[in-house]
């Protein structure tokens, strides 16, 4: 009797997700929380290395809290095991089986059904059987190593932040600004050097705001910047574009003025333009005004953007336009013949009229008639 022997030579790099997690929880969960499962199930076959929370977040773009939030949700629904040491850090993750709710059938095991496929010169059910059940059956993956993770952050270090940022503003800051900072510290999860130097930047540049030091740590958040290190090459970036304004514009002994950096932030964040693109509106401005009109430059720009400008070849062409246009409509004026208007004409006639009038004529009757007059 020939024995049934099983091939396999379709090898995918795919992860297998049950159809009891499809079914049952799949449908309740949060979206995000769901993106954290495949994600740690795609990665337990990765045996030669780790997982970091904050690579999760990177990976998913995400912050740390909320991948947090989701491991310890599949830990509640029975989907994960975790492993946390004395300072409870999360130190190993494991996937255990997935239960079966009772309601349930369980489908039939495929060597009950193996004596249903239809091919020739098959072996028996028992062979069959047996030949299945001689083939290595998968070794359950071990768990997932982290890297130690803090879970809760030191009360002590939030007092510290608290009390810096008080410093640097100078003055006690009140419950809802120091909310601000406990949702940077704690939801953004900027470490406390960095919300340092973020106050600091903020404080140098002439903003004391905690409206504007919110805008600049959600500017950061979102294009990644996530050390102080990353944040000094952000900061020396737009330092340089603050100084490029003030030596343009001539401006000496003094920083930039609130209005003044909101504009520059607006020519940068909303405008995207570059450095190139700013300094040539400030020259205009200078040349058209001659003095720092950060109005005037906001409407070259704002022109510039509206035209889709981003390089200055684009602003040469549009300049090239504009004389071309220029040039054509004076010529059309050109060929208008200038009119004289009937006020015109009667005012020059008035002007000869009066060229004609005999002055001595006029004065020597009016003496008479006045002597005339008084002898009556």
């Amino acid at each position: 009797m020939n024995t049934l022997v099983l091939k396999n030579k379709f090898r995918s790099n795919a992860t297998l997700l049950t159809n009891e997690f499809i079914d049952e929880h799949m449908p309740k969960a949060n979206g995000e929380f769901i993106k954290v499962y495949l994600f740690l199930l795609r990665h337990i076959d990765t045996l030669d290395s780790s997982i970091s929370i904050p690579a999760i977040a990177d990976c998913l773009n995400n912050t740390e809290t909320d991948v947090i939030r989701a491991i310890k949700y599949w830990e509640n629904q029975g989907l994960l095991v975790l492993d946390r040491d004395s300072d409870e850090n999360i130190v190993n993750l494991e996937f255990p089986p997935i239960p079966v709710p009772h309601h349930r059938e369980r489908r039939k095991p495929l060597e009950h059904s193996l004596s249903s496929i239809d091919v020739g010169n098959v072996a028996s059910d028992t062979d069959s059987a047996t030949a299945f059940s001689s083939m290595p059956h998968t070794v359950p993956e071990p768990p997932i190593p982290f890297e130690p993770y803090k879970a809760k952050k030191s009360a002590e270090e939030l007092k510290t932040v608290l009390h810096i940022t008080e410093l640097y503003l100078g003055k006690p800051i009140s419950s809802t600004e120091a909310e601000s900072i406990i949702y940077l510290y704690e939801d953004l999860d900027m470490s406390a050097d960095l919300i340092e130097y973020l106050i600091g930047t903020c404080v140098d540049n002439g903003n004391k705001s905690i409206s504007y030091i919110n805008k600049v740590a959600f500017d950061w958040h979102d294009k990644g910047i996530r050390t102080v290190k990353e944040a000094k090459v952000e900061s020396r970036k737009y330092n340089k574009i603050y100084s490029t304004v003030l030596n343009t514009f001539g401006i000496i002994n003094r920083g930039l003025a609130k209005q003044e950096i909101n504009y520059i932030d607006k020519w940068t964040n909303q405008y995207d333009f570059g450095l190139e693109i700013i300094e040539e509106a400030c020259d205009r401005t200078i040349f058209h005004t001659s003095q720092p009109n950060f109005k005037y430059a906001d409407s070259i720009l704002k022109g510039w953007y509206k035209n889709h400008v981003s390089t200055l070849e684009d602003i040469h062409a549009l300049d090239k336009q504009h004389d071309q246009e220029s040039e054509a409509k004076r010529a059309i004026e050109s060929k208008i013949k200038p009119r004289t208007s009937k006020t015109a004409r009667k005012t020059t006639d008035n002007y000869e009229k009066r060229d004609n009038f005999d002055y001595d004529s006029f004065a020597e009757e009016q003496i008479k008639a006045r002597i005339a007059a008084r002898n009556s």
